[in-house]
């Protein structure tokens, strides 16, 4: 988990607090961990200052005319069929939801803003002076709720489901339910406080506890329905809650067309079966049912174009139970098929039937695979085969244009014209990122062959030696890559050269605070279990004496100093190796402000003031030791 806190505004305490709690094990999905959700989609925790209002525009506004209609609309329906049992259910609950969606937005407005997830960032933003201002004395209590509750978000939105519509009065309450639920799980001190404070919610949120309730009471659809969220449902959906029991929105069609994603909601045609819908922003018509027969489609389509619909259809869209007439398969216009129907699929537009495409997939960029004669080969957007139907298996598209291929135990590298530009010899192989690369230049992989690792770039010339049991890291900020010969390890260049030798039981990046040039890099070795500071040429910085400590920063702070440990006691070290505060101190040394040094209005550069304890005082010094009065 990447913690950026550039302000300081969480202790080491509560920071660790946060760090411990991801790691715990919490499995949801294909996730074990909350950290796993975190570091497999890349989000990043920024804790930020101030004490934010919520806002919620005109969410419920929409939402209430949204209910609104619908209430009316099953009113009608409702009268005119008075004995309809279904109706009639149908109508009372959009007529609850009227209510409800009228009365919640004020509730909502009251509560405070403790955090939230920004999808366009795929951050979680923290705001520790807002769970202060709500109850300082339960600051660790929010902090943790108020994360696991954001993750639950940036789990929403993960690959394949982040498209769906964000129905916040579905949402929301979900996303309680996985915060009580991880709390429950992990066995959390913090649970039956965060319980108390859900079920005191006087707006969807309040669901949430209503919800767990339920799931520990028996009902296990509820956790396999969090694990599947998002799903296609309206943006403007809401929880039914009747008998103290909450029924939550079922999956509906989902049409995505030009990136302007809807719900679908199907009209009967006359007033019967078959079924049809038209989205006005994309053009797209959609036609669902039985056309055959009496139902002739070019004369249904005529209809629907006379009384309801614009003089033009853009896109078409096939429903799960569409059928109709062979000759009623022959569109000229953009079609789309449910991927839920069983007889017809579309490719790139074109309608085609899952019999003569029933082993295809899309991996992007307009390409496909497809299997035959239960071998896999790669097809163009015009469904044109670019290589023979001969691997077992063939992954996505990386970001080098290459895809990993796999015929038998050995897999290889093929681009979009179907070349094999790294061969079929490998027994594993995978793209190594590169954080120096801009320009998107050489691309590297690692690879093994003869049960070891090497690294070869992609048009499969050797940058190194096939003789590493692992590469740990990809290529650093440094251009340097972290690779292991039994229990040693070492960094390597892109040379393939052992800039730092296979000689130390471990080694990390020590971030720099005040590095803007990117210049000399350090890096934190392990030798005899005791560490020091290194830098990329393998050049000691510091003797290899220091103890390790979870609370040691691994970083050089804006003074150039990083904080070490000996025994019990703590002090900093410089960029040269000196110990400029003596190992003396009792407790970790803890950053309280950072000074700016300003020449001509501006900034030229950051100093740090830390507190520390010695003999059992606590009191502030400088950057040299200096006793600062406060």
């Amino acid at each position: 988990m990447n913690i950026i806190d550039k302000n300081l505004l969480l202790t080491p305490i509560q920071k660790s607090l946060l760090e411990q709690s991801t790691s715990k094990p919490f499995r949801l999905g294909d996730f074990v961990s909350l950290d796993n959700i975190l570091t497999k989609l890349n989000v990043d925790v920024h804790i930020e200052s101030g004490k934010p209002t919520r806002s919620v525009d005109d969410y419920y506004d929409k939402a209430r005319e949204y209910w609104r209609k619908e209430y009316e609309k099953l009113l009608e329906m409702h009268r005119r069929n008075p004995e309809n049992e279904y109706i009639r259910e149908k109508w009372q609950k959009a007529e609850r939801k009227l209510g409800r969606s009228r009365c919640e937005r004020k509730a909502h407005l009251l509560m405070r803003l403790l955090g939230l997830y920004d999808s366009e960032q795929n951050a979680i933003i923290l705001y520790p002076e807002a769970m202060a201002d709500a109850d300082a004395s339960k600051i660790e209590e929010y902090l943790v709720s108020t994360f696991a509750h954001e993750v639950m978000h940036a789990y929403f939105n993960r690959p394949g489901h982040e498209k769906y519509p964000y129905a916040l009065l579905v949402e929301e309450p979900l996303a309680e339910f996985g915060m009580l639920l991880y709390l429950h799980e992990t066995h959390s001190k913090y649970y039956d406080w965060a319980h108390d404070n859900v079920s005191g919610k006087n707006c969807c949120y309040g669901y949430g506890a209503i919800i767990m309730d339920q799931y520990l009471g028996g009902d296990s659809t509820l956790k396999r329905y969090l694990e599947e969220y998002k799903i296609p449902i309206g943006e403007y959906q809401m929880l039914d809650f009747s008998n103290g029991r909450i029924d939550i929105p079922k999956e509906g069609d989902f049409v995505d067309v030009a990136d302007q994603p809807f719900v679908v909601e199907w009209t009967p045609v006359y007033s019967i079966p078959p079924t049809y819908f038209w989205d006005e922003a994309t053009k797209t018509l959609g036609l669902d049912g039985d056309w055959r027969g009496m139902h002739v489609l070019s004369d249904c389509i005529h209809i629907l174009l006379r009384y309801h619909l614009s003089n033009d259809i853009e896109h078409l869209y096939i429903g799960k139970d569409y059928i109709c007439d062979s000759s009623c398969r022959d569109f000229d216009i953009p079609t789309m098929v449910s991927p839920k129907h069983k007889e017809l699929t579309s490719i790139n537009g074109i309608l085609v039937r899952k019999e003569d495409y029933k082993d295809i997939e899309s991996f992007g960029e307009g390409y496909f695979k497809l299997k035959r004669d239960d071998k896999w080969g790669i097809l163009d957007s015009k469904l044109k085969p670019i290589t023979p139907f001969k691997y077992d298996k063939i992954k996505d598209f990386d970001e080098n244009g290459l895809c990993k291929v796999k015929i038998g135990k050995l897999m290889g590298l093929v681009n979009k014209q179907g070349v094999e530009q790294v061969p079929v010899e490998y027994e594993d192989i995978e793209l190594l990122y590169d954080e120096e690369n801009h320009q998107n230049d050489t691309r590297y992989y690692k690879a093994v062959l003869n049960k070891k690792w090497g690294i070869i770039d992609s048009n499969n010339n050797p940058i190194t030696q096939f003789k590493y049991d692992d590469i740990i890291w990809w290529f650093d900020e440094n251009g340097l890559c972290k690779v292991k010969i039994g229990e040693l390890m070492g960094l390597v260049n892109k040379q393939g050269v052992e800039q730092v030798p296979v000689e130390y039981e471990d080694i990390e990046l020590l971030y720099d605070e005040e590095n803007h040039q990117n210049d000399t890099r350090y890096y934190k070795a392990v030798l005899n279990k005791k560490w020091g500071i290194i830098d990329s040429y393998n050049n000691k910085i510091t003797q290899i004496k220091y103890d390790e400590s979870m609370y040691c920063r691994r970083e050089f702070d804006e003074s150039g100093l990083c904080e070490v440990k000996i025994g019990k006691s703590y002090g900093l070290v410089n960029k040269q190796g000196v110990e400029q505060i003596p190992v003396v101190y009792e407790k970790n040394i803890i950053r309280k402000r950072i000074t700016y040094v300003t020449s001509k209005g501006e900034v030229t550069r950051r100093e740090c003031e830390y507190g520390v304890k010695l003999n059992g005082e606590e009191f502030t010094i400088d950057k040299f030791g200096k006793r600062i009065k406060e």
